[in-house]
């Protein structure tokens, strides 16, 4: 009940940051190649021309040292984290094993947003099941894997080239 109330509270803030972090993907970041976009849509997004991909060194937290804090608490904590997406915004470590199947991870996340209708659906929905359910036991988080392992093993094409 705590986590929850809490979550509440904390929304507005990581809405903005979130937000702003989008901004800063799809300034900086690069499209998706074309066999990537194929991969995209068959992971549900809608628009995945919209997608850029910003190819990072450590991934950005939230800049209030005490949310760093909570989220490490809730098993939210950003040092292994291999991608992020912030709807159409989607960072990936640099030279990580593994970044191409990171990226039709996130890709599904971008879905997952577009699905729910957008940012509040999505950030009130994904941080939820996450405080109810773990992070690896979240239902989202459970259907990205999915989708991902099903596309993997069903790929005509490889999946995704390294970055």
């Amino acid at each position: 009940m705590v986590k929850h109330a809490l979550l509440w509270l904390i929304l507005p803030v990581v809405w903005v940051w979130a937000r702003s972090m989008e901004q800063r993907a799809l300034r900086r970041g690069r499209p998706l190649k074309a066999r990537e976009c194929r991969l995209a849509r068959r992971a549900g997004v809608a628009h995945p021309e919209h997608i850029r991909v910003l190819m990072v060194e450590e991934m950005p937290a939230v800049g209030l040292p005490w949310m760093r804090n909570i989220a490490a608490r809730w098993g939210l904590d950003m040092d292994g984290v291999l991608g992020l997406c912030l709807r159409h915004g989607i960072f990936l470590r640099r030279c990580r094993p593994g970044q191409a199947e990171t990226l039709l991870h996130e890709c599904v996340h971008t879905a997952q947003y577009e699905r729910l209708g957008g940012w509040a659906a999505f950030l009130i929905r994904y941080m939820g099941e996450c405080l109810e359910h773990g992070y690896a036991n979240a239902p989202m988080e459970r259907e990205a894997e999915g989708i991902c392992r099903g596309l993997s093993r069903h790929a005509t094409e490889p999946v995704l080239p390294h970055a």
